[in-house]
């Protein structure tokens, strides 16, 4: 289906149908300023090539002076959206780049708190401010995104039932600052229990924000956020980051970000026999497949424990002579 009333020609021409027809209409504000940035300071300066001539080297010359492996990929798959769309909307016969590589990239291992930093952390908590106390129960205990804690609002938890529901995620574009958005996928929206600790937080929480309002009266933005500035706006979306930082240097965490928070919970999740389905439905994954991929390392380690076990039943604990004898000599 043809969407203007000129075929594109060039790459810069195609670019501009496809943030105008896809990327503005179908993704995230962020997920557009994202691709934005990508085009202005990597392939903007490659407007002018012809679509009808893309040659692996054309794209090369594109992909290749990008330093970060990250952003090369990222790169890379952004090209590919776009002549994905140019093929499917009769602009272009083939997409160029599926006569190229993708660039290689790993994201790196991510790290979750050791139990001594667990007790560390859960034995400070105490002492913070009860918006800190709540946000770091949020990810730890419930494995909640940066994103979707401070796009939490009151009318989202059900103190009753004893639940919460993650229905927006919070995002930040420049010259806009701080706004909710659809959740990162479709099953990241999803309802969670609330444990005890984080509900009694929570209503603290609430007893202290209606107090704030009270002082403020008038100047209170009441717009329902649980996670909210002084004058009751939404939070910005830095501040758990910030946060965190100052934490865990006062108690000598290191090398854990406010998201590994998120990933120490999903950790002792997989270690301790959650199944997998269960912690990728927590951790509102699109799919299994995206969280057996993240946690590899660690289902690794689990495959150990379980085959170690298998062996203790069928051969025996006690079984010495048997370890004895395969020794190697």
């Amino acid at each position: 289906m043809q969407h203007v009333s000129f075929v594109p020609e060039t790459l810069g021409e195609l670019y501009s149908e496809w943030m105008q027809h896809h990327v503005k209409k179908s993704l995230r504000r962020k997920t557009a300023e994202w691709y934005s940035k990508l085009w202005d300071v990597h392939i903007k300066s490659a407007s002018a090539l012809k679509l009808d001539i893309v040659a692996p080297a054309h794209l090369h010359r594109i992909i290749d002076p990008v330093k970060s492996a990250r952003t090369r990929n990222a790169v890379y798959k952004m090209l590919k959206a776009m002549f994905s769309k140019g093929v499917k909307w009769g602009y272009m016969k083939n997409n160029p780049c599926d006569r190229i590589d993708t660039p290689k990239y790993t994201a790196p291992e991510k790290k979750a708190l050791t139990e001594d930093e667990i007790k560390a952390a859960t034995t400070a908590i105490s002492s913070e401010p009860l918006k800190y106390q709540a946000m770091f129960y949020f990810a730890i205990l419930c494995s909640l995104r940066r994103q979707e804690i401070v796009g939490l609002k009151w009318s989202d938890i059900d103190f009753n039932e004893n639940y919460f529901s993650i229905r927006r995620a919070a995002s930040t574009v420049d010259g806009v600052g701080t706004f909710t958005d659809e959740t990162k996928t479709k099953k990241s929206e999803r309802s969670l229990f609330l444990p005890d600790i984080l509900k009694n937080i929570l209503i603290r929480l609430h007893n202290e924000q209606l107090r704030e309002k009270h002082i403020w009266g008038d100047k209170w933005a009441d717009e329902d956020w649980i996670f909210t500035q002084q004058n009751g706006k939404i939070m910005c979306l830095q501040t758990p980051s910030h946060w965190w930082r100052d934490f865990a240097k006062q108690n000598g965490i290191e090398g854990v970000t406010f998201h590994g928070l998120r990933h120490t919970a999903a950790t002792y999740m997989i270690k301790n026999n959650v199944p997998i389905s269960t912690v990728s439905g927590v951790l509102g994954h699109a799919n299994i497949s995206t969280t057996l991929n993240t946690y590899t390392h660690v289902i690794e380690d689990t495959k150990k424990t379980a085959i170690n076990i298998m062996a203790d039943f069928v051969i025996g604990t006690e079984n010495n002579d048997f370890s004895a004898q395969s020794q190697i000599i």
